[in-house]
Formats: C-alpha cells, sequence, structure tokens
C-alpha cells in the first residue's frame, strides 16, 4: 500500500459520515466526530509510514489517536481525538478475499480493531 502523502477521507462503518475534526480544532485532545462527508478539509487525513505501521495525521500535522494511548485508560471507551504523539496503527482488509478494501484500522500497539473504513 503506497503512503507517499495520500490524501483520504476515513469513513465510518456505513460509509457514510468521514471522521471529522471537530470545529475544525488543531489542539492536543481536539475531538474527531464522525460527520456528514462533506468537502472539508477537517475530514483530510495523510498517512505517513509504513508498509505495516502508519501513523494517520490532520491537516494540523496533529495525529490520529485515542486518549487511552496516552494515558492508559480503557480503549473502548475512549473519544477518538488528536495529539501532537503518534499512535501507531496498522491497516487491515474488512475482507480478507478482497484485496482493494475497504480497510480497518487497528492499534498497532495493542491490537485493538476499530469500525473505521477507509477509502483512497
Amino acid at each position: 500500500m503506497a503512503t507517499a502523502a495520500t490524501l483520504l477521507r476515513i469513513l465510518d462503518f456505513s460509509q457514510k459520515n468521514g471522521l471529522d475534526l471537530a470545529s475544525g480544532g488543531c489542539t492536543d485532545l481536539t475531538p474527531v466526530q464522525s460527520f456528514a462527508v462533506g468537502q472539508t478539509d477537517d475530514q483530510q487525513w495523510t498517512m505517513t509510514g509504513g508498509p505495516t505501521v502508519f501513523n494517520i495525521v490532520s491537516k494540523c500535522n496533529t495525529f490520529l489517536t485515542y486518549p487511552g494511548a496516552q494515558t492508559g485508560a480503557i480503549a473502548l471507551r475512549s473519544q477518538a481525538s488528536t495529539h501532537s504523539a503518534a499512535t501507531n496503527w496498522t491497516v487491515l482488509l474488512v475482507n480478507p478475499a478482497v484485496s482493494i478494501g475497504p480497510w480497518k484500522l487497528a492499534d498497532y500497539d495493542l491490537g485493538l480493531s476499530s469500525d473505521l473504513h477507509f477509502v483512497l
């Protein structure tokens, strides 16, 4: 999977809403919300790294994460947010029999999977 400055939109499992920086915020712990897909840079993300471990970067050069990644809180109860400290993600096919996607994200260090699908 190529990751050279590829802008992408990350969609939720319904594929109707995209991950969106709440109110366009650019500070640590800005909530990331599921919001109707629109033509806004608040929904544009870049993947860096690879080939198996990635960081997901917002327009503000902050990283997609969740507070539990920094604090040790229970990840399943953590709101997606951005932070200046990166979380390592791995990308998994939703259906391994379909090699062109969609994909889902998993916390590389904890192995926790998400219901977030993304398209390029």
